[in-house]
C-alpha cells in the first residue's frame, strides 16, 4: 500500500492532525504556533515558561488516499491537501506541552498514589472476572475476546457437565460458541482456523490470543475428532501469509512462538520472515487500521521488545519500527484527555466523545497497548497513572453493564498487563 508523504513546516500538531476523510478538527484543539516558536533543541532551563511551545516531529501512518490538515488560523480555515503517491511515511510536526507542564505529567506518582491505584485495578478485575460467560451466550469472537482479558485463567460456564471450563480450552477443543464453531480441518488433514461474522475477525486472530495468553506451543487441539497442538496453528498461519494484507495478528503470535531469524515458505512458495512481516506492515497504515491502529502498534511492540533482548543497537526492519514505536508514544500522549483518556478518534486527532462504551473502546485499546510497550519506568509517571486510574474508574462506575465483548476485553486486559508490570499482586479468585 503506497502512501502520501509531506513535510508539514511550521505547522503545530493540533493543527494538522485531520486526515483527508479521517477526523475533524475541533475548535478547542485546533491552534497555531508562531514562525519562531522555540524548538525542543533550543529550549534551556533560562527560557523556559509556563507559555513555551516546544516542537517535535512523528512519523504517522495514514491511508494512501491523501491527507488534508486543517488549522484554525484565527480568521478562518487552512485547509493543505496532497494526494502524491509515495512509500513513505507522513512525518508530522507536533505541539507539546511546555517543558513544566511535561515535566509535571513525566513525573512519577508518588507511593501513596501507586498503593491506591493498585487497589483499584485489583478491584476492578476481581468485580469483572466474577461474571462468568455462557458459552451458550456468546460467539467464538467475544469469547476470544474474553479470553483476552484474563489469559488462561479465563473461565466459561459450558453447560451441563462443563460449568467451569477454561476459555483457551474450550476454543482450542473447538468447542460451540452460541452454535458456531472456530476450527476446521481441510482436505490435506491440517488445522485451520474460520473466519468471518462471530468467529476471527482477522487472520492470527486465535494465534495472537494464545501467544498473548502465554500459551505452549505444545498446548492440544482438537478438531473433527483429529488431535492437533498450538504448533499446528503456528503452521497454519505461516502458510497463509499474504504479501500485501493486514498481517498484525499473525505477527503477534509468530513472534511469540517463532526464533527472530525464522523463515518460511506460504502455500504459493513465497518466502517469509519476521523482518518481512514486520516491512510488510510498515508499509500499510496505522490511522484507519483495526481498532485505531493499536494492534498493528501492538505488533510492532512485539517485535522490537523480541528484537531488543536478542540484538543492539537493531538494524534493518526492526530499527524502523523501534523508531516508529518510539515516534507513536510521544504522538499518543499529545492525545491524552484532561481526564486522562486517550482521544475517542483514537490516532487521528484530538476527541473527547461523551460516550462512556467509546472511552472504554478508544482508551481500552491504547491503554492496551502502551501497557505492553512502555519502558518500566514510564509506568509510573503521572500521566500513565492518569489514564489507569481513568479506564478503571470507567469500568467499576457500571460493573453490571453488558458492555460491548471486544472493549471490554482489550480494556481489562490493559489493567491486567499494568498490574503484572508495576505491581504483580493481582490473583483470580475462582
Amino acid at each position: 500500500m503506497r502512501h502520501c508523504y509531506a513535510r508539514l513546516i511550521g505547522v503545530s500538531l493540533l493543527g494538522v492532525l485531520l486526515a483527508a476523510g479521517l477526523g475533524r478538527c475541533d475548535d478547542a484543539i485546533a491552534n497555531t504556533a508562531t514562525a519562531d516558536a522555540v524548538t525542543a533543541d533550543a529550549v534551556t532551563a533560562d527560557t523556559v515558561t509556563a507559555d513555551t511551545v516546544i516542537r517535535d516531529e512523528v512519523s504517522v501512518l495514514v491511508p494512501s488516499q491523501g491527507y488534508a490538515a486543517v488549522v484554525d488560523a484565527s480568521a478562518g480555515i487552512a485547509r493543505v491537501a496532497d494526494a502524491r503517491p509515495s512509500s513513505e511515511r507522513l512525518s508530522r510536526e507536533i505541539e507539546r506541552p511546555s517543558l513544566a507542564t511535561e515535566a509535571a505529567a513525566n513525573a512519577p506518582a508518588s507511593a501513596e498514589e501507586l498503593d491506591a491505584l493498585g487497589e483499584k485495578i485489583r478491584l476492578a478485575l476481581d468485580r469483572y472476572y466474577a461474571r462468568k460467560q455462557h458459552v451458550d451466550r456468546r460467539t467464538p469472537w467475544e469469547v476470544m475476546h474474553w479470553a483476552v482479558a484474563f489469559g488462561a485463567e479465563t473461565y466459561l460456564d459450558g453447560g451441563k457437565d462443563n460449568e467451569n471450563v477454561t476459555a483457551i480450552g474450550w476454543l482450542g477443543w473447538n468447542g460451540r460458541c452460541k452454535g458456531q464453531s472456530l476450527l476446521y480441518v481441510d482436505s490435506q488433514g491440517r488445522l485451520g482456523v474460520q473466519r468471518g461474522p462471530g468467529v476471527q475477525g482477522h487472520d492470527g486472530q486465535l494465534l495472537a490470543i494464545y501467544a498473548q495468553s502465554r500459551i505452549r506451543s505444545d498446548y492440544p487441539m482438537r478438531a473433527n475428532g483429529k488431535t492437533f497442538t498450538v504448533a499446528d496453528l503456528i503452521e497454519f498461519e505461516k502458510r497463509t501469509c499474504e504479501p500485501g494484507s493486514e498481517l498484525t495478528f499473525k505477527l503477534i503470535g509468530l513472534v511469540h512462538y517463532l526464533p527472530l531469524d525464522a523463515t518460511w515458505q506460504d502455500d504459493q512458495n513465497r518466502s517469509w520472515s519476521i523482518e518481512r512481516m514486520v516491512r510488510e506492515e510498515l508499509a500499510q497504515n496505522v490511522i484507519g487500521a483495526a481498532c485505531g491502529g493499536t494492534h498493528r502498534m501492538t505488533g510492532f511492540s512485539y517485535a522490537v521488545r523480541k528484537a531488543q533482548a536478542a540484538s543492539a543497537p537493531l538494524t534493518g526492519e526492526f530499527a524502523r519500527a523501534e523508531k516508529f514505536v518510539n515516534d507513536y508514544h510521544r504522538y499518543a500522549w499529545t492525545l491524552q484527555n484532561a481526564d486522562g483518556s486517550f482521544s475517542t478518534d483514537y490516532f487521528r486527532s484530538r476527541a473527547s466523545s461523551s460516550d462512556s462504551a467509546r472511552r472504554l473502546e478508544t482508551t481500552g485499546h491504547t491503554l492496551e497497548w502502551l501497557a505492553y510497550s512502555l519502558p518500566d519506568d514510564e509506568l509510573k509517571q503521572n500521566r500513565c497513572v492518569k489514564a489507569v486510574n481513568y479506564l478503571a474508574d470507567v469500568l467499576l462506575a457500571e460493573p453490571d453493564r453488558d458492555w460491548h465483548m471486544g472493549a471490554l476485553g482489550h480494556g481489562l486486559h490493559a489493567l491486567t498487563i499494568y498490574e503484572q508490570r508495576t505491581f504483580g499482586e493481582w490473583k483470580p479468585q475462582r
